[in-house]
């Protein structure tokens, strides 16, 4: 009884999906947040000079973390046949909020056994990952993959044709450039890295045309890059906008039918009293 007392503690803790808003979720979700923050911060600082002679507490804190987030990814798999949907220990330990945990676990404990395996630094730059654990920014962005692979035939499509014109552009500059900068252009594999860098309109500045046509068509190809890097973008976003209008107009159905709930039972508790009062005056 004490032990099952625990796991739903615990699951109420650890589930957000069941209880969002108890008390000890958020508390417990602040509390890994902080740990989560300061093993980031200690990893950046890490990599500077002025903080060199920290960095062995550093490690500690490193090794301090792994293992408070160690017993957090037991104690999850220990709760998990008490969760809704639960499909088997295979397939919890399969989705993505575990993973993320594994990924960044996972080096900790062959390091533990094997210390000699892998480097610490190796260790500590796997901590950007645990930003992906983050059950706020989680939830976004699986709404954001969910949009993507709704929309994913339209992306492909945009995909597919930015990169037959790169490769239209690169091959076009390599005749237009090869006679005036043949170590430059010297096949159009090299000149496909002067096309994915005019496409994206970073302009390094270390291949660039010296021809009057090779100018042209650069300036060209760098206008129409923009004209389609407004495609994928223009269908994320209406989608994004389409899928956040869709959940604002389920919370408004929820919130109708919680309300006509409550005024079915109003008006049924509300019968009951004047019943209960013709009764009263019949006595």
């Amino acid at each position: 009884m004490f032990i099952k007392k625990i796991r739903l503690f615990l699951l109420s803790a650890f589930d957000y999906s069941m209880q969002t808003d108890s008390v000890q979720a958020r508390v417990f979700s602040f509390i890994l947040s902080i740990l989560i923050f300061l093993s980031i911060l200690f990893m950046i600082l890490g990599t500077m000079p002025e903080f060199t002679e920290y960095m062995p507490y550093f490690i500690k804190f490193e090794y301090f973390a792994l293992t408070i987030f160690s017993i957090e990814y037991f104690l999850r798999l220990w709760i998990a046949p008490l969760t809704p949907n639960y499909k088997g220990l295979l397939n919890r330990m399969s989705r993505p909020f575990m993973l993320f945990d594994l990924l960044v676990l996972f080096p900790f404990w062959i390091a533990l056994i094997m210390p000699d395996i892998l480097p610490i630094g190796f260790l500590m730059s796997l901590r950007v990952f645990r930003l992906l654990r983050q059950k706020y920014y989680f939830s976004s962005l699986k709404r954001i993959v969910r949009i993507i692979m709704r929309h994913k035939d339209e992306l492909w499509g945009a995909v597919l044709l930015s990169s037959f014109i790169i490769l239209l552009a690169s091959t076009a500059m390599y005749y237009i450039e090869h006679d005036a900068q043949p170590e430059k252009f010297s096949s159009i594999p090299e000149s496909l890295y002067w096309g994915v860098v005019t496409f994206a309109t970073l302009g390094y500045g270390d291949v660039v045309p010296i021809t009057s046509l090779g100018k042209l068509f650069t300036s060209i190809i760098t206008m129409l890059s923009l004209i389609l890097y407004s495609l994928p973008a223009s269908i994320i976003a209406s989608a994004f906008y389409a899928e956040i209008r869709s959940a604002q107009a389920r919370e408004i159905d929820a919130l109708h039918a919680t309300i006509q709930e409550l005024e079915l039972e109003n008006k049924r508790l509300s019968a009951k009293d004047y019943d209960f009062s013709i009764s009263k005056d019949h006595i």
